[in-house]
């Protein structure tokens, strides 16, 4: 009952003028690093990873791409000797996605991989999609729960021969894809 707020306003803004303008036109840039040590007297192991995205919506379109690494070394020590493990890993994506509607959209998917776990040296995949999320588009930048249907061509180039011969191929491939993400001011779910 002691305490009194007050506020007075002297701006002559009406709440067109107050609206929020963006000075990045809707692009918005993420940055993630990370790194893990573990010391044990019989192993030891060190990690480090990062990315990169960058994306834009907008009413029509959705772009985005990122790029990652990974790096994994570790020593284990056993009676007379020291096994080294050295696992490394570079993804990248990029999506362009057209609005068709309220809830339908086209897009064209390409993804660029290494991995020395998956003995790849150099793997691409690209190709179409159509998805259709039962949200409205323009909610798409929080909202997501979608069905796509890819098509793609995919190229391996791999390090080492393969147990059936191969260096390289070139095979066709479709998926299937269900998404849920949800953006609020507490935090992301995505799967």
């Amino acid at each position: 009952n002691d305490l009194k707020i007050s506020f007075k306003n002297d701006s002559t803004d009406t709440p067109s003028d107050l609206e929020l303008y963006d000075n990045w036109d809707y692009w918005v840039f993420r940055i993630n690093l990370g790194t893990d040590l573990n010391l044990e007297e019989s192993q030891n192991e060190y990690s480090s990873r990062g990315s990169m995205e960058v994306k834009r919506v907008t009413e029509k379109i959705k772009f985005r791409t990122d790029l990652s690494y990974f790096r994994s070394a570790e020593n284990y020590k056993d009676v007379n000797e020291t096994i080294h493990s050295l696992r490394e890993e570079v993804d990248s994506d990029i999506e362009f996605i057209y609005s068709l509607g309220p809830h339908w959209s086209f897009g064209i998917f390409n993804e660029i991989q290494s991995s020395t776990y998956r003995n790849i040296d150099y793997s691409q995949r690209v190709g179409p999609a159509i998805e259709y999320n039962i949200f409205p588009w323009d909610k798409s930048d929080r909202r997501i729960f979608s069905i796509g249907y890819h098509v793609n061509a995919h190229y391996f180039n791999y390090r080492e021969e393969t147990i059936y011969n191969l260096t390289e191929e070139l095979r066709a491939s479709e998926t299937l894809k269900l998404s849920l993400v949800l953006r609020q001011p507490w935090g992301e779910v995505e799967t």
